[in-house]
């Protein structure tokens, strides 16, 4: 992946087009404007690109129609001395199967004097491949299989304590996941084919879990209680830089989610008397409890844009699925049919959520548009339980957890429940799929 590079320009042009025929009377000097002039400011535009199809050569970014400019896969520039008020972003010349997460093209409002900025999230998925934990061979290892379940491998095969909790990195070459074969339960990484294996939480003195890749690849936030209490720790893919982000030094902080931009992290904790969800920055500061009430709050998910959350909470008196914005205002109740509805999962293309409800009687894969409407089981086939959805990356599959044929397995569909397949039929409990971005 790139290093990100910021170039900065003059877009004396765009200023011209705004004054129109007055442009005489116009300036483009910056800085606001001189007098005499209209009030400008300046368009600050990144790109962030997750996945294991990246297009090196970039992509074409243009301002209002004008002519497009190259601009790296993860990377910045400035229009400068814009004039103030509504303008149009669009980004151009993606390469299959690269899409743009959220709008484009997009509207901006430039402000006076001000610096506004905004994020193309760009996915380009390879999901060749799907992670996910098996007891076949008698201790629980991080396997792999290709999307169709053909060339299963087992990536861990230490025979030396249960491997679990994979998560792949955005680049789709590294798997982090969760081990105790050197006694104590720590973070490890290895190459998506298994080999190097490396332990990144040594002699810590506590329980390392919940692996969680940074967008850009650089960093993995995870949990530990090394300190006593749980708490979200975040450190380089290396291993190095290790710092405690959360530090509450009350209750527990678990589940952390980065936003896709990977400038903040939502997280659950419990610092209050009652288990919320909390949002921080990425180094720690600004720490901010977005729910309050009765009930648990859980499993923040970020959508795709990074403008909402979807989580589950227990406040009506049972678990059901509820979105709000990215600042905790504007809460709605998505689901409340009877039983058990949570693990909330956005669609890559943030139209659905694909999440587990038990309101027939049997725990079934269900899918909804991202107000509540349409809510649609897609696995009622009442033999056993199904759980744990996960989008493919383009958005035209769903992985889960199955347990129709005796004992769990990991299985694939269509996005409509189409042409459900058993990848894993072998003896054996297999859980937690994870898609290769």
């Amino acid at each position: 992946m790139e290093v990100p590079a910021v170039r900065r320009r003059r877009s004396r042009l765009v200023l011209a087009a705004a004054c129109g025929l007055a442009a005489a009377s116009c300036t483009t000097s910056g800085g606001g404007g001189g007098p005499g002039g209209p009030a400008t400011g300046d368009l600050a535009v990144a790109t962030l690109t997750t996945g294991g199809a990246v297009d090196a050569d970039g992509y074409l970014l243009a301002l209002d129609g004008g002519a497009a400019d190259s601009i790296g896969v993860t990377s910045a520039d400035t229009f400068h001395d814009v004039a103030s008020g509504s303008h149009t972003l669009k980004l151009s010349g993606l390469a299959s199967p690269c899409f743009v997460r959220g709008a484009d093209p997009r509207t901006v409002s430039v402000a006076a004097s001000a610096t506004i900025s905004t994020t193309f999230l760009v996915s380009c998925p390879l999901g060749s491949a799907i992670a996910f934990t098996s007891d076949r061979t008698g201790d629980v290892d991080v396997w792999s299989a290709a999307a169709d379940g053909s060339g299963s491998v087992d990536l861990t095969a230490s025979g030396a304590g249960p491997d679990d909790e994979p998560a792949w990195s955005p680049d789709g070459t590294r798997i982090a996941f969760t081990s105790d074969r050197t006694g104590e339960r720590d973070v490890w990484v290895m190459a998506a084919d298994g080999s190097g294996a490396t332990d990144l939480t040594p002699g810590s003195g506590g329980t390392s879990l919940e692996p969680s890749w940074s967008p850009d690849g650089t960093r993995i936030a995870f949990t530990s209680d090394r300190t006593g209490d749980r708490e979200v720790w975040v450190m380089g893919a290396d291993g190095a830089g290790v710092f405690d982000a959360s530090a509450s030094s009350a209750g527990a902080d678990q589940e952390p989610r980065w936003s896709p931009d990977g400038t903040r992290l939502a997280f659950v904790s419990d610092r209050t008397g009652s288990q919320e969800i909390w949002v921080m920055n990425a180094d720690g500061s600004g720490q901010v409890q977005l729910t309050s009430g009765a009930g648990a709050d859980r499993d923040p998910r970020w959508s795709p844009d990074g403008t909402r959350l979807a989580w589950v909470s227990a406040r009506t008196g049972s678990d059901q699925i509820w979105v709000m914005n990215a600042d905790g205002s504007g809460p709605v109740q998505l689901t409340s049919a009877s039983g058990t509805n949570d693990t909330p999962r956005w669609s890559p293309d943030g139209g659905s959520i694909a999440f587990t409800s038990d309101r027939t009687g049997d725990q079934d894969v269900w899918t909804m548009a991202v107000d509540g409407s349409a809510q649609t089981d897609l696995t009622s086939d009442g033999a056993g339980p199904d759980y744990a959805p996960a989008w493919s990356p383009d958005g035209t599959r769903i992985a889960f957890v199955s347990e129709r044929t005796g004992s769990p397995d990991v299985w694939v569909m269509g996005a409509g429940g189409a042409s459900p397949a058993d990848l894993t039929p072998s003896p054996g409990t297999d859980t937690s799929p994870a898609w290769q971005p």
